[in-house]
């Protein structure tokens, strides 16, 4: 089991869930009730987006406060930051991140690990990289430290623009994958087939396992999750080993790579890998710091590299979302 409690970590979003139903019926009661929702989020005035649509305009960032710091394992905290008024409520669009700021660190992109719709705050989840330029910075903020955030907007996600979407995280690198499952899943009109391939080192590593099983318990027929550790347990019942091309194959198909794009996300090494893709330039490069953030948070539909292990595997054909 991995170390999230549901309970501790996502506000209630039931309420913007759509039904599981496909009646025409139904679908046009939820497409009414997610109209009027739309409605009622623009009108409210969020002071966290306010005015940040330039993201190189020093005066578009907002400065928040750190409500609460918990540690999850030996490397990884979840930081809770408070939005400016207590009321507001919490939504940015799928593709985007937050670039987060502190004194002495360069700005690093983060995506919230929260359901939109969450009253006051939002959730980070940030790991500890001991020889970084960033996060030993981050890692010693405390509750009521005051930190910079800028809402980074990137190309929207368009439902069912790909028939499949094949996601490999690694890590932390779930995030944004968890930020797009969730908007497919949530829109009934959107059909695309999710199949997610997450390797962490142990299954105490494994972020956000109770949220990601209950999307597939949720939605069967959409979503399919499957765990590989580099270290299992005997007991382990999931994948065994790192990624490996034997490892693609056995969880994605080749014969339907015609149909299909990957979505990666994970460390630098680990992407260039897998895809061959850089990611953030020179990311461990201070002089470097601010030309990497302006780095758009992705980039889509290109190929593999030739010496990539996606191109070993027999994946000549797809097309590859780097989320950095």
């Amino acid at each position: 089991r991995g170390f999230f409690a549901e309970k501790d970590l996502f506000c209630s979003s039931s309420s913007l869930r759509p039904p599981q139903a496909k009646h025409s019926s139904t679908i046009q009661m939820w497409k009414l009730g997610a109209s009027a929702l739309t409605v009622s989020l623009s009108a409210i005035n969020y002071a966290m987006f306010r005015n940040m649509d330039n993201v190189n305009a020093a005066q578009k960032q907002s400065d928040l406060r750190v409500l609460s710091i918990q540690r999850l394992t030996q490397d990884i905290k979840l930081f809770t930051i408070a939005l400016p008024n207590p009321k507001d409520l919490f939504f940015m669009p799928t593709c985007s991140c937050l670039a987060l700021s502190v004194p002495g660190a360069p700005r690093r992109n983060y995506t919230p690990v929260n359901h939109n719709g969450c009253q006051g705050y939002f959730q980070l989840l940030i790991k500890l990289f001991p020889t970084g330029y960033a996060t030993p910075v981050i890692w010693k903020l405390k509750e009521g430290d005051r930190v910079g955030i800028t809402l980074r907007k990137t190309h929207p996600w368009t439902p069912n623009r790909m028939k499949q979407a094949w996601m490999v995280g690694a890590g932390v690198g779930i995030t944004p994958l968890l930020q797009v499952i969730r908007e497919v899943l949530t829109n009934p009109y959107d059909h695309t087939k999710l199949k997610l391939l997450y390797l962490n080192r142990t299954e105490q590593d494994i972020a956000l396992k109770p949220e990601l099983d209950r999307l597939a318990r949720e939605y069967p027929e959409q979503f399919e999750v499957n765990y590989a550790l580099a270290e299992p347990t005997p007991e382990w019942k999931g994948l065994r080993g790192r990624i490996n091309a034997k490892m693609l194959r056995n969880t994605f198909p080749l014969e339907e790579q015609d149909k299909a794009q990957f979505l990666l996300c994970g460390p630098e090494e680990w992407m260039q890998m897998v895809s061959g893709a850089v990611g953030q330039p020179e990311i461990n490069n201070p002089g470097n710091a601010h030309a990497a953030w302006q780095q758009a948070m992705y980039t889509s539909g290109s190929r593999p590299t030739s010496a990539s292990l996606l191109m070993h595997a027999g994946y000549n054909g797809v097309g590859c979302w780097n989320f950095n």
